[in-house]
């Protein structure tokens, strides 16, 4: 009943198999470092606070991106209807800072201090 085709088939099944669990093995081995990582990201990630701890406001973000283009603060916003008007940031600045005009103390320019008719 034994022959030694059988005998031989039977070993070469079981080096399959070996091959089969060997290869099922790393994919579980890869898959459970692939866990750990994404873990130890998303704990990254985590602040962990104490209770009773108060915030009043978010963190303001000091440091720039290094690409980030360099603009001062205050009116330097390149505007599309100022390029119409031909209004630069100079002629804005010395229109806001030049001397204004007083209307006779206080009383509305035109009224005449008259009551209407």
């Amino acid at each position: 009943m034994w022959t030694e085709q059988e005998g031989s088939a039977d070993k070469v099944k079981s080096a399959k198999k070996k091959e089969h669990d060997k290869s099922r093995l790393q994919r579980l081995h890869q898959k459970k470092l692939d866990r750990q990582e994404t873990k130890m990201e998303k704990e990254m990630f985590i602040d962990h606070v104490p209770f009773g701890e108060v915030t009043m406001a978010p963190p303001c973000l000091s440091a720039k991106p290094k690409k980030a283009p360099v603009r001062s603060q205050k009116g330097s916003k390149e505007l599309l209807l100022n390029s119409l008007l031909g209004h630069t940031v100079a002629s804005t600045g010395q229109a806001l800072d030049g001397p204004t005009e007083n209307h006779g103390g206080g009383e509305r320019p035109g009224s005449g201090g008259l009551p209407p008719s």
